[in-house]
């Protein structure tokens, strides 16, 4: 198989800078001042949106892979390139986060195989995209719906993603095997 690579899972499982990134204390500071609550790195992620072949990712929330109860969880999203809206940035639904975890279908797409189930109201929770420079990172709760647009210029859009989860929150088994 001669496709680019998309996606690299957990790579703080097999080399310890991507472990001391996950880990790093200031990041740490930022996740709990968001939470309230002491976080725990969970994993990291890294995300490659290749130039005219980075597809879209639909609409979804984190949580509805993670499947914590209660929802108590942080992402911090790292660009590795600068990213724009043509290069498939994060388009985030300011304020849904709120209206808890969302129902999601399945997708079968390889990747994202869960999508939002309803469309959201653009007026009451307008659509944010996620222009940020090289360096730079957003942050958002596993409850946030949000979606990437394709990759249609000829550059690649990196990430690297740390995901979090706040003490309070316990995997739910029964959602988990249901995934």
């Amino acid at each position: 198989d001669d496709s680019p690579i998309k996606h690299l899972t957990s790579p703080d499982d097999h080399d310890d800078y991507f472990k001391q990134m996950l880990a790093r204390r200031a990041t740490l500071e930022v996740v709990e001042a968001c939470l309230g609550t002491p976080a725990v790195p969970i994993c990291s992620e890294v995300f490659y949106k290749h130039a005219h072949v980075g597809t879209e990712t639909p609409y979804h929330q984190d949580n509805a892979y993670l499947h914590f109860d209660p929802a108590d969880g942080v992402v911090v999203w790292i660009a590795l390139d600068d990213v724009t809206v043509e290069n498939g940035a994060m388009h985030y639904r300011q304020g849904a986060f709120e209206l808890g975890d969302l129902d999601h279908f399945e997708t079968n797409l390889p990747l994202f195989s869960k999508q939002l189930s309803t469309e959201l109201d653009p007026v009451r929770f307008p659509e944010v995209p996620a222009v940020i420079k090289r360096g730079g990172a957003a942050i958002h709760h596993i409850q946030t719906p949000h979606r990437a647009g394709p990759n249609n210029t000829d550059h690649d859009r990196r990430a690297f993603v740390c995901n979090y989860q706040g003490t309070r929150a316990k995997v739910d088994e029964r959602r988990k095997a249901a995934h």
